[in-house]
């Protein structure tokens, strides 16, 4: 019985891995992700032709939406001043019209993620199995959600291409920072190819046990 591996995803069961995409932003960024996206699915097209699909290849495609990349992390705020503080201050700073506490939740909750997934990753030495592509030194205009001038969408779409040749990174788990592994010179392109590999060659080992599933 031929399966075309195209019309349903064969489940994670018949095969090795359990596969996720997992895409966070929001609004006009996702014209960077879209870039990467686009990559990846030109990839898996050269190796299983042009019909492949980037959704035929993960079991679970989950975000809150569409997009990568954050500001650069600007120190607004330091001890000595926090130290003096009181409940309005901080819910708004009206010196620099900021809301501080806001702003330690959100980046504490997503700096937290973060550290979980790489500790997880490097303990059970499955690095090479978690590909993180992020950028955190956009300028405010470009992280915008509702910015769609031709001008802006070009502008995310070269930060997109230039992300790709750019350096692989994983976080220090000693600095909590994202940094270019050592000894490697290997860019996201690289890695998108070698992932493009590993995601194609796990679907044909689980079309081929689902056939030997079915034949029994």
């Amino acid at each position: 019985m031929e399966i075309n591996q195209f019309r349903k995803n064969i489940p994670p069961s018949f095969g090795e891995r359990v596969t996720i995409l997992s895409i966070d932003g929001g609004g006009v960024r996702g014209v960077i992700p879209g870039v990467i996206l686009a990559y990846l699915e030109e990839q898996l097209q050269a190796i299983d032709g042009k019909d492949a699909r980037i959704a035929h290849y993960f079991d679970v495609i989950a975000g809150t939406s569409t997009g990568t990349g954050s500001a650069e992390p600007k120190k607004t705020y330091n001890a000595l001043d926090a130290a003096k503080w009181g409940v309005l201050s901080w819910m708004f700073d009206a010196k620099d019209r900021t809301t501080p506490l806001l702003d330690v939740v959100f980046e504490s909750g997503r700096g937290v993620a973060q550290y979980h997934t790489s500790v997880l990753f490097q303990a059970l030495n499955a690095e090479d199995n978690y590909l993180r592509i992020d950028v955190d030194d956009l300028d405010e205009a470009d992280v915008s959600m509702d910015l769609s001038t031709d001008a802006n969408l070009k502008n995310l779409e070269k930060i997109g291409q230039n992300l790709l040749n750019s350096e692989v990174k994983r976080m220090n788990l000693d600095t909590f920072k994202y940094e270019p592994i050592e000894g490697s010179k290997r860019t996201y392109k690289d890695e998108l190819i070698r992932f493009a590999q590993d995601l194609s060659e796990e679907l044909k080992k689980r079309k081929a046990n689902m056939m030997v599933h079915q034949t029994d």
